[in-house]
């Protein structure tokens, strides 16, 4: 847990497993929307896009990431998720690897909420019919009854994997 508050929950998907997932779907033969509303540096998006005709919008929280991102993606907005207007139905991707650690301002008296879900419930409304979610999380929060059933009831054509052995 301390582990995950130094690096204020950031953990970047290693580009090999970008790679694989990128190779398990046909991109459109046309422009479409992509957003990570976590993106870090940009380097997840701006890879899994590649030779697509994605555009690839980031939002982090980091100013210093957000940054590099602008080097790589179409635009970045520096600042918390939560603080950003983004039209809800206007995604065809979202690349969803959100911080992982409870919320900072969660009531005392109440359950501490995991950001993995409060990111997974705010932004999958941007995403079209159809859209495409991947939501990298870390085992655990797959086998949370919240996470879960958000997911059955809301998404079809769901896939988990693992990662691969190598990147673990």
């Amino acid at each position: 847990w301390l582990a995950a508050q130094a690096k204020a929950g950031y953990y970047p998907t290693p580009l090999p497993v970008v790679r694989l997932l990128r190779e398990m779907i046909q991109f459109p033969s046309g422009p479409f929307a992509a957003l990570d509303p976590c993106c870090g540096t940009g380097e997840a998006l701006a890879e899994f896009l590649a030779g697509s005709q994605g555009r690839g919008y980031g939002i982090e929280l980091d100013q210093k990431r957000a940054e590099e991102a602008r080097k790589k993606l179409y635009r970045v907005i520096a600042s918390p998720f939560e603080y950003c207007q983004v039209s809800q139905s206007s995604l065809s991707v979202l690349w969803l690897n959100p911080p992982y650690d409870h919320e900072a301002d969660s009531a005392p008296d109440k359950k501490l909420l995991r950001q993995e879900y409060t990111f997974l419930t705010a932004s999958t409304r941007l995403l079209v019919s159809g859209g495409l979610l991947f939501y990298i999380v870390p085992q655990h929060m797959l086998a949370d009854r919240h996470v879960a059933e958000y997911l059955a009831l809301r998404h079809t054509g769901l896939r988990v994997s693992a990662f691969p052995e190598e990147v673990n």
